[in-house]
């Protein structure tokens, strides 16, 4: 019998290497594991849109969860299974804070059409910010006081690369008890700090505890495989718990295991494992 039913693997730093491909190597342990009947749970940080223009619509998985867990797809179906998205009333509270704070950040529209967003800039230099604005070019609308959406799937603040402000920020919001925080590392510059905000109870972690309930897997036979702040959720949840060597010091200690890196397959490896 497997010690496991289902592999829950982040993407970026994870099962992708820092040219955002997938190696032959992870790709034949994907594989390996449908040979096995287990399933193959994505949970990443990207949007579908994001997700699907990095690795195409062939990726050898069996469910995605996306934006941090605002969402749910049947993989192979391409159904969507879960959207969680704020109410208007709810993101004018944490926009308008940000904008007291005086901190970048996008208002993202509602699943599945999160990878448009509006933004505001604070005026602080923040070339990260800048870069996300340019790669998602006609998707991004200046705020200028002017928002139509009724719902947003998130919304994202960009911090340079200090947790104090990070820390300090997150203490502002500690009595908004409609939302969820969860602390990305940029993927464009690899330094800076996102804060996401989604509505409550979403991250990896909860919503990989839902779809376990939906499939009737045990959360006995799980794994995670991760490698940033935004998987910490996911490896509470899970089981068996394992971190790629390139995550951050500050959290390799929660990992049952450090697998190599993601440049070193590293998914590759810690499947084998358990195999």
């Amino acid at each position: 019998m497997n010690k496991i039913k289902a592999v829950f693997t982040d993407l970026d730093g994870t099962l992708l290497n820092d040219q955002e491909k997938l190696t032959q190597v992870n790709y034949n342990a994907l594989i390996e594991l449908e040979k096995n009947n287990i399933l193959r749970i994505l949970a990443t940080g990207r949007n579908p849109y994001s997700l699907i223009k990095t690795v195409g619509e062939d990726l050898p998985v069996d469910y995605v969860i996306f934006s941090c867990g605002g969402g749910i797809y049947d993989w192979k179906k391409k159904e969507l299974i879960v959207a969680k998205n704020f109410l208007k009333s709810h993101y004018e509270e944490i926009i308008r804070m940000l904008e007291n704070e005086r901190i970048d950040y996008s208002l993202h529209f509602q699943i599945p059409e999160n990878h448009c967003f509006y933004f505001k800039k604070s005026g602080n230099l923040n070339t990260d910010f800048e870069l996300r604005i340019q790669r998602y070019g006609s998707f991004a609308y200046p705020m200028n006081g002017f928002c139509e959406i009724e719902k947003s799937c998130e919304i994202i603040a960009y911090i340079p690369d200090d947790h104090y402000t990070f820390d300090y920020l997150e203490s502002k919001f500690i009595d908004f008890d409609f939302l969820s925080i969860v602390r990305s590392t940029s993927p464009i510059d690899k330094k800076s700090i996102w804060m996401e905000f989604y509505p409550k109870n979403v991250n990896k972690g909860a919503t990989a505890e839902w779809l376990c309930r939906f499939l009737s897997i045990e959360k006995e036979l799980t794994l995670g495989i991760g490698n940033d702040y935004n998987d910490i959720d996911l490896l509470r949840f899970t089981n068996y718990k394992v971190l790629v060597e390139n995550s951050p010091e500050k959290i390799k200690a929660m990992a049952h295991f450090v697998s190599a890196s993601n440049n070193a397959n590293g998914f590759a490896k810690a499947v084998n494992f358990f195999l």
